[in-house]
């Protein structure tokens, strides 16, 4: 309806028919697309038990509109062609009228209740992982999607959130590519949940403080790293390290710190993620989690191509300086 109108604002300043009508058949088309468009937009957004609600109501504008605007805009038309008003009056009019009508299907639109998205299946994996955490509680090998729906759970009824022991380098050796292609998946599934957060922390006060609660229990449970797990984990690091080839990093220690700084960069200025400031605006610390993981999804990609560029030469092409 919005084409339409800015095609009809078209129309009226055209001069000659070679002008009028390409631009006519385009508004029959932009009248067409209109109708359909809104006729499955309403069927598509609408929930399943409010559909043929929202049906009559679209059915309803689009009749009462059919109904008005004749009355509206037929003086216009006889008053330019008497001369009471300037050429292209009557277009122009038809043009404003497709432009509300276009203001109102969004208007109308912004009032759907937004449907729920389906949860997609769970898959083997997921499965046999969720079969090993309820037997063992181990939940090393959960998705993103299984642990945060359990860590939620967790923290609405007060209980330790679920936990997996770290474990040494040697037993993961085994499972390094599953840990590493099962990120990939869960980084963008955890990327996923920031819009609905947004959301839901700018709609009001009482959602707020709903979810600095959440925050608050989160941060008692999951800001201390006893010394045990900071043992595995940096023996862990120093473990991969070696098994990926690199060399003793005091031969460059600025070097090595860096990198690592450049890994894991700082998300909280202040150290803590149940600060007095985090509690206050959570979202800029949100944000800078969302960019990490972002960079990550991208280095891992990048680093996961194979190098081919290399191949596209024989290395007889190439002659060393000063050798004939």
């Amino acid at each position: 309806e919005g084409c339409a109108g800015l095609v009809f604002f078209g129309l009226s300043e055209a001069r000659g028919f070679w002008v009028f009508a390409p631009l006519m058949l385009v508004l029959q088309a932009f009248s067409m697309a209109a109708g359909v468009l809104a006729n499955s937009t309403m069927i598509e957004l609408a929930p399943k038990e409010h559909r043929d609600q929202w049906i009559g109501y679209q059915g309803a504008f689009t009749q009462l509109s059919s109904a008005l605007c004749p009355l509206i805009i037929m003086p216009f038309l006889s008053g330019e062609m008497e001369g009471d008003f300037p050429g292209g009056t009557y277009l122009k009019i038809n043009g404003s009228v497709c432009l509300g009508s276009a203001i109102a299907y969004l208007a109308l639109v912004a009032k759907f209740p937004i449907p729920k998205k389906k949860e997609p299946a769970e898959t083997e994996e997921e499965k046999a992982a969720m079969a090993e955490y309820e037997a063992t509680g181990n939940p090393k090998f959960l998705s993103a999607r299984q642990l945060h729906k359990i860590q939620m759970t967790h923290l609405k009824e007060g209980k330790p959130l679920a936990r997996a022991t770290w474990g040494t380098f040697a037993d993961d050796v085994p499972d390094l590519e599953r840990i590493q292609a099962s990120a990939r998946d869960n980084l963008r599934y955890l990327r996923s949940l920031l819009p609905e957060r947004l959301r839901m922390w700018h709609k009001g006060e009482a959602e707020r403080e709903q979810i600095r609660g959440m925050m608050r229990a989160w941060a008692e449970d999951n800001t201390v790293w006893p010394e045990q797990v900071q043992k595995e984990v940096g023996q862990w690091v120093v473990d991969w390290m070696q098994h990926a080839g690199y060399t003793n990093p005091t031969s460059n220690a600025n070097l090595y710190k860096t990198i690592f700084m450049t890994a894991f960069p700082v998300l909280m200025p202040d150290r803590s993620a149940g600060s007095e400031a985090n509690m206050r605006d959570p979202v800029p610390g949100w944000l800078r989690m969302d960019r990490w993981m972002d960079n990550y999804i991208k280095l891992d990609r990048l680093n996961s191509r194979e190098v081919q560029c290399i191949t596209l030469f024989r290395m007889t092409h190439f002659r060393l300086a000063g050798l004939s």
